[in-house]
């Protein structure tokens, strides 16, 4: 699940899609209703609404690859800012879980009027990035005439590893490439890659502009560069300076997985996936895989449990073979000029371990064949 919002006058709407619309077979009966609630922070001991979005069969909208869109609105005299909608998916039998939607409800949300609208001009963005093949239309739902957009470079300095006692660079400071203005309603395209910064009036949002066919990677030498959380220096020399890097990177593959090309396939299907899905998560004023979150998230998948709080995440693992049976990852929500989706990890020589045992397993084509993944798209009945 995926959610945008946008304020309108004393309103805040609400944009839910469902990547797969079986999952809400329910949803699309007659007399459907959609349980929600809010609270002051991410436990349920501070939850003061509770409520449903009624008759949601009607306001359900068919959206391309079987997917839908569900819309709502809350008045904001009913909230309390900051608060957490959580927004409850009923099951379709008893034997399924609960889904559940964190939707954090900052101060900012109360003036957040613009939105980033798809190619179709119907439909929300539902994410923070683009690639510069992609149109999109600004919408507002104030006065605003004419957008200004700044861009700053990107950033592709990946994470490193959990154990590692190196400290962190400090973040740069970026300098404006160039400045281009667009009118509201108006179809854009932004051609060259960057971090922008979208100013109108009323309002303030970034955007990032990726390469290609983002958020999944194409290219050879896209593909190599996510593998510096499984290789080693020379072996990356080695794919870098090949004649044939696409070769190179399938030969690389196939000799973790023995020369069986099934499994061989089967590792890649499944890395590249927590590439993309890295990028769908967890991008910020960089590429998500690129991100603590997302290294963590290549190499171990999701987690068992995830906790959450205004200012951090807990990702608890259950499968690796720590010292308690159970390794846990601390993130810490950083200021950011661009996102609130960045977060820092806490850096500890206790996961060298850890680290270098599921490296390893990904290196003895042990995970090629994966185990079915939740995702983090807001679930929480895995929570603890």
């Amino acid at each position: 699940m995926h959610y945008d919002l946008q304020t309108e006058a004393d309103s805040l709407r609400i944009f839910l899609k469902i990547t797969d619309k079986t999952t809400i077979g329910n949803l699309q009966k007659p007399g459907s209703a959609l349980p929600y609630f809010l609270s002051r922070d991410y436990s349920r001991t501070t939850i003061y609404l509770r409520d449903s979005v009624f008759a949601v069969n009607k306001k359900i909208k068919e959206l391309p690859d079987k997917a839908a869109m569900l819309t709502f609105v809350l008045p904001v005299s009913k909230i309390t800012f900051p608060s957490v909608l959580v927004v409850q998916i009923p099951q379709l039998s008893a034997t399924q879980e609960e889904m559940l939607l964190d939707i954090p409800l900052s101060s900012a949300a109360k003036s957040h009027s613009v939105i980033l609208l798809d190619s179709t001009g119907q439909f929300p963005l539902f994410g923070s990035y683009i690639n510069n093949r992609q149109s999109f239309k600004i919408l507002s739902a104030e006065n605003d005439t004419i957008v200004t957009a700044r861009r700053f470079p990107l950033s592709f300095t990946p994470a490193i590893p959990p154990m590692s006692r190196k400290t962190t660079a400090p973040s740069p400071t970026l300098k404006v490439q160039n400045k281009l203005t667009f009118s509201i309603n108006n179809f854009i395209q932004l051609p060259e890659p960057g971090i922008y910064l979208l100013e109108s009036s009323t309002s303030r949002q970034s955007l990032l502009v990726e390469e290609e066919n983002f958020p999944a990677l194409t290219s050879a030498a896209e593909l190599i560069e996510p593998l510096i959380y499984l290789t080693s220096s020379v072996e990356r020399k080695n794919l870098y300076d090949s004649d044939q890097p696409k070769l190179a990177v399938d030969a690389f593959w196939l000799s973790i997985a023995r020369q069986d090309k099934n499994l061989g396939k089967s590792l890649i299907r499944e890395y590249y996936g927590r590439v993309e899905k890295a990028n769908r998560y967890f991008s910020s004023h960089k590429a998500g895989w690129l991100t603590d979150r997302g290294m963590i998230y290549l190499v171990f998948g999701s987690p068992d449990f995830l906790n959450r709080t205004w200012d951090r995440e807990e990702w608890i693992y259950r499968r690796n073979n720590g010292p308690s049976g159970e390794v846990k990852f601390i993130f810490i929500k950083k200021p950011n000029t661009f996102t609130q989706n960045y977060y820092e990890l806490v850096r500890d020589a206790a996961y060298e371990f850890v680290w270098y045992n599921q490296v390893d397993q990904w290196r003895k084509g042990n995970i090629g064949i994966p185990a079915p993944d939740p995702g983090l798209s807001g679930r929480r009945n895995r929570r603890r």
